[in-house]
């Protein structure tokens, strides 16, 4: 058991859930094409609990109590990992903090964070679910939200990407690229925008629908050299007419991953009166959704 996070790790934030026993599972297969580490962090804040005191014996901090469980867990989860893949490297890390914290924490040194988007129990889910709420504003590397599995995620096939006229977007569109690329899965890069021309008809239009020559421009920009450095990637480029989160929810019905960002770092109460369609993706796409950090350069107004 170990108390860091090793630089360059794939972090799964486990609390044995059904929810966290997908991220896991996701995390085993992505830290095996990526060749990485896996680390699996457990945080619990014991300030929330109160000091056992067992009749016969001296009183017990629970902090100890909830230290020794989620050591526990960790083994078990480790074990099946390695009953998965043999080859990986497994770390196991426990936190005596909040989660939100603890991760915001691991994101500094991780590759990527993976968590569920729920815990366990109904009253664990009210503060547990608020970790990728949490992450998906402050994380300083990408973070992997693993949804609820649904009935038609064996039809998905495909990785979804969200383009603007940022100058971030390029590297979001590039993102997308490598996880098409790594998991040998099509690419769709979409940029959605407002037409106050639109009354009626499709929403989602064709990359060569005539009028539309300034999205293309922006679009072309967004995914500038990408075919080239991954001709294995079969990409598909389109419009959508509306609000960002919903055409991109709506879009993600057939996909296996969304990718979103980059989202701008801030402080834990500004992100409280913040919405942003990173937020809205995470609690409402029915797909994995993988956000984006701002790079360090552009937090000085967050």
């Amino acid at each position: 058991m170990s108390n860091e996070i090793p630089a360059g790790t794939i972090v799964v934030g486990f609390d044995g859930s059904t929810h966290s026993e997908r991220a896991l599972a996701w995390s085993i297969e992505q830290a095996g094409l990526e060749n990485r580490t896996l680390t699996l962090l457990h945080a619990v804040d014991p300030g929330q609990y109160l000091t056992m005191h067992l009749e016969g014996l001296a009183p017990t901090p629970i902090s100890v109590t909830l230290h020794d469980a989620a050591e526990e867990m960790l083994r078990g989860a480790a074990t099946f990992v390695k009953e998965q893949d043999p080859t990986l490297e497994v770390v196991t890390v426990v936190r005596m903090v909040d989660p939100r914290t603890a991760l915001v924490d691991a994101s500094e040194a991780a590759e990527m964070i993976v968590v569920g988007s729920r815990g366990r129990g109904p009253v664990a889910r009210l503060v547990l679910g608020s970790v990728s709420t949490a992450l998906s504003g402050s994380a300083g590397c990408p973070v992997v939200v693993i949804g609820p599995r649904t009935d038609d995620e064996d039809q998905r096939r495909g990785v979804l990407v969200g383009v603007d006229g940022t100058e971030s977007a390029p590297s979001a569109v590039e993102h997308a690229y490598q996880l098409a690329s790594l998991r040998g899965l099509p690419l769709t890069v979409m940029h959605v925008f407002a037409d106050p021309t639109w009354v009626e008809g499709p929403r989602d239009i064709p990359y060569d629908t005539p009028g539309y020559e300034e999205q293309r421009l922006l679009l072309d920009q967004a995914v500038s050299g990408m075919r080239e450095k991954y001709p294995d990637v079969e990409t598909t480029n389109m419009f959508s007419r509306g609000l960002t989160d919903d055409a991109l929810i709506r879009v993600s019905r057939s996909m296996d991953l969304v990718v979103v960002g980059p989202h701008r770092r801030r402080p834990f109460i500004g992100r409280l009166l913040e919405t942003n369609v990173a937020k809205s993706l995470t609690h409402r796409a029915p797909s994995i959704v993988i956000v984006l950090p701002k790079p360090d350069d552009e937090d000085a107004d967050g």
